[in-house]
């Protein structure tokens, strides 16, 4: 390609501007050479052309501490939650998650109030049955406690009450291994008793089946009508 001036001067700036004479026009895509590996991209380093050879597969391009972009792989995802269930009644009715997929961990927080007075617990799967409750720091539901059974989780004792609990519970909820669940609660007002026990506690279970649902019960295990207003999130996560 022609540049102007004769065999005497400088070599003036090249900038390939189709507007200026003699500067070599445009240059083509997919018809320019470049002695690049394929995949290359160019970036400045204020002074030259430099190349930067692609990366590996779903690698990222980002600006190094050099002030230059390089290519990184990114660590892996951390857990995340998913909304399982947010379920409010409308008037009194169960308080129930409805059926999900499983995940490893799952968060329950609760709003409810007893439509009768009755203790204040969980049930998984509709597996519970009898008069299981727990006032203790820890139990272990497969020997302690009064008609304890695998499958449920109350955490109000026997202190039966109409009034509202606030109540925040996590459980481990590994595939086929026995379920860890921890909890804090909050009697809201009016009548009703509260001790350390009812207040937060942990409870081991064989329940080894995948929990998929969960449900308010009482005294009886059965699942247990609550007012309007009462509400249950369901949040699940895993590794």
């Amino acid at each position: 390609m022609g540049f102007g001036g004769g065999n005497t001067g400088s070599l003036p700036d090249h900038d390939h501007d189709p507007l200026v004479s003699n500067d070599g026009g445009t240059l083509n895509a997919n018809a320019t050479s470049f002695n690049l590996s394929s995949g290359s991209l160019l970036y400045s380093d204020g002074s030259n052309v430099q190349e930067l050879a692609v990366g590996s597969a779903s690698d990222e391009l980002r600006v190094s501490a050099g002030n230059v972009p390089e290519w990184y792989t990114p660590g892996a995802a951390t857990s995340t939650w998913t909304e399982l269930a947010n379920v409010t009644n409308g008037v009194v009715q169960n308080l129930e998650s409805g059926t999900f997929s499983h995940y490893d961990q799952l968060q329950v927080w609760c709003w409810r109030e007893n439509n009768t007075s009755s203790s204040t617990g969980f049930i998984f799967n509709s597996t519970g049955a009898g008069g299981q409750y727990s006032s203790h720091y820890f139990t272990d539901f497969t020997s302690d406690e009064d008609y304890a059974t695998v499958g449920a989780v109350i955490i109000n004792g026997s202190y039966n009450t109409q009034n509202q609990w606030f109540i925040k519970m996590d459980i481990i909820n590994l595939a086929g291994e026995e379920k860890l669940c921890t909890w804090n609660a909050v009697l809201g007002n009016g009548a009703g008793n509260q001790n350390l026990g009812t207040s937060f506690g942990t409870a081991k279970t064989t329940f080894t089946t995948d929990i998929t649902s969960i449900q308010c019960t009482g005294d009886s295990g059965a699942v247990s009508n609550q007012k309007a207003g009462s509400r249950m999130i369901v949040l699940g996560a895993s590794p």
